[in-house]
């Protein structure tokens, strides 16, 4: 990730978004959102070494414009799918578990999303996503309500909703992301009007919650080659991506964080398990220690379902570590499957048309606005 830090031009696009961002009159005709659940510095640091090691890039780390967002939600300090998700396709900051909607505490008010005011235009709208379409992370897209309706009423709601594209997943089959995407790049590529297509990848924040750093670093980097590929198929239909935007950031970070120090691990492959094993000292190469006198490993998550009582087990080895049943330590000791999220800043890589307003620290309902502003609806 190669931030670029241009204060005046990010104060003046701040200031433009307090007040109401202005459309310009040539934009961006197609407008594609990566959003990963949970994808934040450490998870993309961590992905980065799994995928390519230490010194390659993912194609995030490609963008050209970036920025740092602040994840926060109306109510809570750190944000829940449901408001992370309205807030980016809205543009307003909502209570957690609501879903593009506003004042909830007095009843709640419908506001518009960036599917609904591409459909206004004529513009074709999709969505993609590995987990179930009614999730909160694509159900902000279509939903109104101040909690998430179920999954019946989300579905009726998507039918109800027009758009035109809808490819997800669910427990029992894990679709290919690159391929949805290109796929639906290709569907919506046929409405002369243009498209918004949000491509979403809720496992990172499930396989996060489990404490399974395995899953959340492989499933980042099936984002991640998603990203790529629709960067690909786009510079081919548009070259120099002079009428494409394409924003890449996620909904809110999760605990997940790496240890130091380490040697250099380089990338996963069968034989090496790279960020995945057990810490080694750079120098030596040892393993290493706690105090007890116990190996740990390089990612660790701030809480979890597996925190060690007391004396840690000196015999952890790369054996256990590798196996696919193994989660990863955490601080503080929760119930399964109830590791938290974070509320730490996300990054957020942009390119194409109106990408350069995208500079940084913005809030998260800025990229709603600064989608808007740049594709003028």
């Amino acid at each position: 990730m190669r931030l670029r830090i241009a204060a005046l031009a990010m104060g003046a696009a701040l200031s433009a978004g307090c007040a109401g961002i202005s459309s310009v009159q040539e934009g961006p005709r197609n407008i594609i959102l990566f959003v990963g659940g949970g994808m934040g510095f450490n998870t993309l640091t961590a992905t980065r070494i799994y995928a390519v090691g230490e010194s390659g890039d993912l194609a995030i780390d490609t963008l050209p414009e970036s920025a740092f967002v602040k994840t926060w939600s109306n109510d809570m300090q750190v944000t829940d799918e449901a408001a992370a998700m309205s807030a980016m396709l809205t543009g307003h900051k909502t209570n957690n578990g609501a879903l593009a909607m506003s004042d909830c505490a007095s009843g709640g008010k419908p506001v518009p999303t960036l599917m609904e005011l591409a459909a206004q235009r004529g513009m074709g709208t999709g969505l993609v996503s590995n987990v179930e379409i009614t999730d909160a992370m694509t159900a902000a897209a279509f939903v109104h309500s101040c909690r998430h309706p179920g999954s019946e009423a989300a579905a009726a709601a998507l039918r109800a909703s027009g758009i035109d594209v809808a490819l997800g997943g669910d427990a029992a089959k894990q679709p290919n992301l690159p391929q949805m995407t290109v796929e639906a790049i290709e569907r919506l590529s046929r409405n002369g009007k243009g498209f918004v297509l949000l491509v979403s990848n809720g496992l990172i924040d499930r396989a996060a919650h489990g404490a399974d750093a395995r899953a959340v670093v492989e499933e980042a980097a099936a984002q991640d080659r998603a990203l790529r590929a629709a960067i690909d198929t786009m510079q081919q239909r548009d070259p120099g991506l002079k009428h494409t935007l394409i924003v890449a950031t996620a909904s809110h970070d999760s605990t997940l964080v790496l240890n130091g120090y380490s040697t250099i691990t380089g990338r996963t492959t069968a034989t090496e398990p790279g960020v995945l094993g057990l810490l080694r000292r750079y120098g030596s190469g040892k393993l290493a220690k706690d105090l007890d006198g116990a190996p740990y490993t390089i990612i660790g998550f701030g809480n979890g379902p597996h925190r060690v009582d007391a004396v840690r087990p000196e015999s952890l080895d790369a054996k256990a570590v590798a196996s696919p049943d193994y989660r990863y330590e955490a601080a503080v000791r929760n119930a399964p499957d109830a590791t938290s999220h974070g509320g730490t800043d996300v990054y957020l890589g942009a390119i194409g048309a109106g990408a350069e307003r995208f500079r940084g620290t913005i809030d998260n309902t800025d990229v709603f606005k600064l989608i808007k502003a740049a594709a003028g609806l």
